[in-house]
């Protein structure tokens, strides 16, 4: 695991540290889940956007998404790519 410092303006350390609160976790805690969130949602999207570029595989898409086949399938549909 790798640590790392980030810099937040007032109001950023303010709103983590009441989400942290109303959730009962650490500030730290609420960061990591928020970059966990916001990686997850990156993977996929560039999956998607790799996979219509034609730069991957589907399968490769999947792998590199992290989602369950399903839900790759629904994502990859919405974003208007045909599975065949």
């Amino acid at each position: 695991m790798v640590e790392v410092s980030v810099q937040l303006t007032d109001d950023e350390w303010k709103l983590i540290s009441m989400l942290a609160s109303s959730e009962g976790k650490s500030p730290n805690e609420v960061l990591t889940e928020l970059v966990q969130e916001f990686l997850g949602k990156k993977r996929v999207e560039i999956a998607i956007q790799q996979l219509r570029e034609e730069k991957v595989s589907f399968r490769s898409a999947w792998k590199l998404s992290g989602l369950p086949l399903p839900k790759f399938i629904e994502e990859v549909t919405k974003a208007g790519i045909s599975v065949s």
